[in-house]
């Protein structure tokens, strides 16, 4: 299993480097918890270029560290018997959470229908059928929450319309625009220009 990490800020914006080790070595402490004390992540990716390497690669030497990744993440073991859950065997609210977890990973460029299905231990075409019995469409709810957290931003921060598409997961600017003003028929500036607080 890899557990991907990903902060608001930037490659370019200076500390990216820093706070993406820290966040990293963060994460590691955190399953060091549960998988003891020695544990290191077999596999580990940065975004970062390989400029601290002498230094990260002492703190954790048996790691394979990438960088340059498309995103931040650590392998994680699991056990052989490990087993995603069925459907049936979910609580009963799993639309519910299947919908907050996408809520939660909409702001990442990567994030496909493809990709989540995979981290739910189904197929893409599964996980569009138990989407359609409840009248739900992936693409749709993924869109919302971008189309909100972009609102939310552009109302009570001063970020720039640049720095807001990063954070709600586009890495051009153009397809962040094009794609607010499908949402909202007015551009990011007007937006922000009639509702910020």
């Amino acid at each position: 299993m890899v557990l991907c990490h990903r902060s608001c800020y930037r490659p370019s914006n200076l500390g990216f480097e820093q706070a993406e080790w820290f966040r990293t070595c963060a994460l590691v402490k955190y399953c060091q918890q549960y998988l003891g004390d020695d544990w290191q992540p077999e596999k580990t990716k940065l975004i970062s270029s390989q400029s601290r390497y002498s230094e990260l690669s002492k703190q954790y030497p048996n790691s394979e560290i990438t960088f340059g990744a498309e995103y931040g993440a650590l392998s994680i073991p699991l056990r052989e018997s490990y087993r995603p859950l069925t459907i049936s065997q979910a609580q009963p609210n799993w639309f519910e959470s299947v919908q907050k977890l996408i809520e939660t990973y909409a702001f990442l460029p990567w994030f496909s229908i493809e990709w989540f299905g995979e981290m739910l231990g189904m197929s893409k075409r599964t996980l569009q059928r138990n989407l359609k019995s409840q009248n739900m469409v992936f693409k749709e709810l993924k869109e919302a929450a971008r189309f909100n957290k972009a609102k939310e931003l552009l109302t009570y921060t001063d970020l720039s319309v640049q720095e807001i598409s990063w954070q709600v997961g586009y890495t051009d600017l153009t397809n962040f625009n094009r794609a607010f003003k499908k949402w909202a028929n007015v551009t990011a500036p007007s937006y922000r220009k009639h509702h910020s607080r």
